[in-house]
């Protein structure tokens, strides 16, 4: 069946035809939503009042083969139209889509980066390493980083050693190793990593930062448990359960209400008393009928829940979290350092070879367009005056560095974005993708659809 042919959902054609605003789709697998991306941008080439040419519409997907099959459906949805009759529009539309501007993240960065080198001081004729390659240089200056710091005897030397001879793991310093690699990944797909360091090094100076972290998440678990147990309760008062029994469940969601109270405004040793002293009362026996089973079974699972949360508890008193932060705060500094280290020492290292990765490609583009006083550089301003309408699928895969390079070529005043994803197929997590950049678009609300 041909798209002009297809019957659309209602939500498929709110998705093909909402202008104006950022719109941001939700689509589960099987909804069809390439077949509605390629729609939405044959809409917009042909639109009666504002027809869009295809060097002026941006789409990002996140891997070359959808952005070739993107580039074939939208071939083949001009080629359809074109077969009921002539139009010189559609026959210039065809004759750009080799140069419009649908393809992976990286590419996009990659063109960027080649029309404005001379911006950033790079070689024209700098390779991209594949990942393989990237890897392999990581690992040679890493591995003459580490030689010097075994070399070394100052303080850094010292702190490097008492770190990889506590977490390096039985294989010698493999553990610290792949650490350094991992944070360095991380730090590739933040908007600032300087800073982002400096936040890490920040919370381990503040103990008290991670007892407050500690009371919240305990909270929020108590608070995600509390319906059930009280549900609980009112069921098993309602099926004639014993006096007994039902009284300890009613006291029990009682006190949690208590609990939480303390735990959201009474100072934290009163609260944490309040929770490390809980012992909960065995739960009566005796014959019961299938109705009061089934309501006991639901209730002490609830209950068993809260069991492990009171053990936890119990296990992480205030005190014992402070210190555990203080004993832990040189070794965070001296991974920090070593992460910084090995950032600057791998860069040179692409520098020296002439040499870029993919990380750099998306590096090197924020750098472009990215003004002196944050805000967006003539690049930036450039790009969203060409860029009528900006499209990325698989939005659910962003991750931070690149939702702020949509971001900077996206417009404000006007927005212009079309954001696609479902956060249940987010697979590329090794990349530090983050779905709830996608979530929060969602859940700001207006213009938003669902597949």
């Amino acid at each position: 069946m041909s798209s002009t042919e297809r019957t659309w959902t209602e939500a498929q054609r709110a998705a093909i035809d909402a202008r104006g605003g950022e719109i941001v789709v939700s689509a589960g697998a099987g909804s069809g939503k390439t077949a509605v991306l390629v729609e939405r941008v044959i809409g917009l080439v042909l639109d009666p009042a504002a027809p869009v040419d295809l060097e002026r519409i941006l789409v990002v997907t996140f891997t070359e083969e959808a952005a070739n099959e993107m580039r074939r459906r939208i071939r083949a949805a001009i080629e359809e139209r074109l077969e009921r009759g002539p139009s010189k529009h559609l026959e210039a539309q065809l004759a750009l889509l080799e140069r419009a501007q649908i393809s992976t993240i990286h590419s996009f960065c990659r063109r960027l980066i080649l029309e404005g080198f001379h911006l950033l001081g790079l070689d024209p004729q700098a390779e991209v390493m594949e990942e393989e390659e990237a890897r392999l240089l990581q690992l040679e200056t890493l591995e003459e980083l580490f030689e010097a710091r075994y070399g070394g005897d100052d303080e850094a030397a010292r702190a490097f050693a008492d770190l990889a001879e506590r977490y390096g793991g039985r294989a010698g310093d493999l553990g610290l190793r792949d650490a350094v690699l991992g944070l360095h990944e991380l730090l590739e797909t933040t908007f600032d990593p300087e800073a982002w360091l400096a936040a890490a090094l920040e919370r381990y100076r503040r103990p008290e930062l991670w007892v407050e972290a500690w009371r919240k998440r305990l909270r929020e678990d108590l608070e995600g448990l509390l319906p059930a147990l009280q549900a609980g309760a009112r069921r098993l008062a309602a099926c004639g359960m014993k006096e007994a029994y039902s009284s300890i469940a009613h006291d029990e969601t009682n006190r949690l209400e208590a609990i939480l109270n303390d735990l959201r405004n009474a100072p934290l040793a009163e609260a944490f008393e309040g929770v490390a002293g809980w012992k909960l009362e065995r739960l009566p026996g005796g014959k019961q009928t299938d109705e009061q089973k089934a309501a006991s079974a639901a209730y002490r699972e609830a209950r068993d829940a809260l069991k492990s949360l009171l053990r936890s508890a119990s296990a992480y008193q205030p005190e014992a979290v402070r210190a555990s932060v203080e004993r832990a705060r040189p070794h965070a500094e001296a991974l920090c350092a070593l992460a910084a280290d090995f950032r600057a020492a791998y860069s040179e290292a692409k520098a020296r070879e002439g040499l870029l990765d993919f990380h750099d490609l998306e590096r090197f583009a924020l750098r472009l367009l990215r003004g002196e006083d944050g805000g967006p550089s003539p690049t930036a301003r450039a790009l969203r005056e060409r860029f009528e309408h900006v499209v990325v699928d698989e939005c659910q895969d962003v991750n931070p560095l690149q939702d702020a390079i949509l971001a900077f070529v996206s417009r404000y005043a006007e927005p212009n974005r079309f954001l696609v994803g479902d956060v249940k197929q987010c697979i590329y997590g090794f990349r530090h993708a983050e779905p709830r950049l996608f979530l929060e678009k969602i859940w700001a609300g207006a213009g938003n659809a669902e597949c």
